[in-house]
């Protein structure tokens, strides 16, 4: 039961990883492009056609790591990815209309959960 209660917090906090890309994306939507920009940062490229803009921040990040569990065979793993994240960002009339992810974002953290770094700031 001690261990149980141990790994609650580190339980809430993976929960926590994996939802803030989605609670991002619900608080940028209808926000103004100026607003998205100083949260998310200048974005990488950036496109205007048709009377919107198609704004783009990309991030690449490798994770890793390593799991050992004490048994009689002395059983250890290791793994390795990359995760890449696009953020794409539609803006129309000069408000945030459409924010998606794209690319292999999923980490072991979560899915789309490569993509945190960039909109963590703009979450409430």
């Amino acid at each position: 039961m001690r261990r149980l209660r141990a790994c609650f917090p580190m339980l809430c906090c993976l929960t926590a990883c994996t939802t803030l890309p989605e609670r991002g994306r619900q608080a940028v939507l209808g926000h103004s492009r100026a607003e998205l920009v100083a949260c998310a940062g200048v974005p990488d490229q950036e496109e205007s056609r048709d009377g919107q803009e198609v704004l783009v921040w990309k991030i690449e990040r490798a994770s890793s790591g390593a799991l050992t569990l004490p048994a009689p065979l002395d059983i250890s793993l290791s793994f390795n990815k990359t995760a890449a994240c696009h953020v794409v960002a539609t803006v129309r009339e000069g408000l945030v209309r459409q924010f998606v992810y794209t690319g292999p974002a999923q980490t072991w953290e979560g899915k789309d959960a490569a993509c945190a770094p960039i909109i963590r700031s703009c979450i409430p």
